[in-house]
């Protein structure tokens, strides 16, 4: 198959060694999928495409470090909810949706980040059932949208009811509508591992692994998770701290790991520098240190379209913690490029 060379001629052409605040215009001249050179008055022999760019800036493709594709379809409701509330209503709307459903809401989340100039997202996505046809659904909308995906389908073995407080008071029809179920392990592990021989990273396809949160999973699973991540040399994202209730829970059910999320996850072997932890807004100074002690965890920081205004101040400041003090990596995400108040 002959090859295709793109010209994109005449915008300022970001440089980051060079000057920042007023880049150079130059040329690009792409072929196929990749970059050939970059300059002033490139030759346009053979060019089969001119993209004039002149008064643009051109960039490189932004990464979307955390995303949830199964929330594109819930924009607009239940926005003033705080996080632990809003689960209750979304967490029942999640399972069992149609395959055409899952391919709308795979495609218009990744046409709205290809239009914001994101061209690799992150995409932890609660898939349930885990199989497949469910799979290919996903894989399939991402290869037709063409834009990077850095697939990670979460797992847990602890149900979502596991983290209401007073749950035994909830009659049984509610607490079966929030979750009640725990999931296999094995039968988790063994999905992920399955897909990764079915559609083999490569291309605009990649992996990585997704325990849903620390209380969410037990030491098993976790472990679990940092085995199969070795097995394949892949990257663990997972939500730490999202809410001030996410702390207390810490403090009440992981006495035995002082108290913190993060000395969990170190414990039974998940901290490393395979980690990527999600919002982590209610972080202390002294797990940050923890997880820089040497550079053992990169730290996602999400946006205020995702962290809310309430706790936007809260999270610059964990950002500035990370950056400055901790020597911990930094990325900023947008889960759905949508606000919802996570108090």
């Amino acid at each position: 198959m002959p090859s295709k060379r793109t010209l994109i001629c005449g915008g300022q052409v970001y440089d980051h060694e060079g000057d920042v605040h007023k880049p150079a215009v130059a040329d690009i001249l792409i072929e196929d999928d990749k970059i050939l050179s970059v300059g002033a008055n490139l030759a346009s022999d053979d060019v089969h495409e001119v993209i004039d760019a002149s008064g643009r800036l051109v960039v490189p493709g932004l990464i979307n470090a955390h995303y949830h594709s199964h929330d594109v379809l819930c924009r607009g409701l239940f926005e003033e909810l705080p996080l632990e509330i809003w689960l209750l209503y979304t967490l029942p709307m999640g399972a069992d949706r149609s395959k055409d459903e899952v391919r709308a809401r795979t495609l218009v989340g990744a046409l709205e980040c290809l239009r914001c100039g994101i061209t690799t997202v992150q995409d932890m996505l609660g898939l349930s059932p885990l199989n497949d046809e469910q799979t290919d659904v996903v894989v399939a909308a991402y290869r037709e949208a063409g834009i990077r995906v850095v697939f990670s389908p979460m797992v847990w073995d602890i149900p979502p009811i596991g983290m209401v407080r007073h749950k035994d008071s909830l009659p049984p029809a509610v607490q079966e509508m929030l979750g009640n179920k725990p999931r296999s392990i094995r039968d988790q592990l063994d999905y992920l591992e399955h897909q990764f021989k079915r559609h083999p990273a490569g291309g605009t396809l990649h992996w990585a692994i997704a325990p849903f949160a620390p209380q969410r999973c037990t030491p098993k699973m976790l472990q679990g998770c940092a085995e199969l991540a070795d097995k394949y040399d892949l990257a663990v994202y997972t939500h730490v701290y999202e809410t001030r209730g996410q702390v207390l829970i810490a403090r009440e059910l992981f006495a035995d790991h002082d108290g913190s999320l993060i000395s969990y996850m170190d414990n039974v072997g998940l901290l490393g520098p395979r980690l990527n932890i999600v919002h982590s807004v209610w972080i202390s100074r002294r797990e940050i240190d923890r997880m820089a002690a040497p550079m053992r965890a990169s730290c996602s920081i999400s946006s205020a379209t995702s962290n809310s205004r309430a706790a936007l101040p809260q999270s610059t400041t964990c950002a500035k913690q990370a950056c400055v003090s901790g020597w911990v990596a930094t990325t900023v995400a947008v889960p759905t490029c949508r606000a919802y108040s996570r108090r």
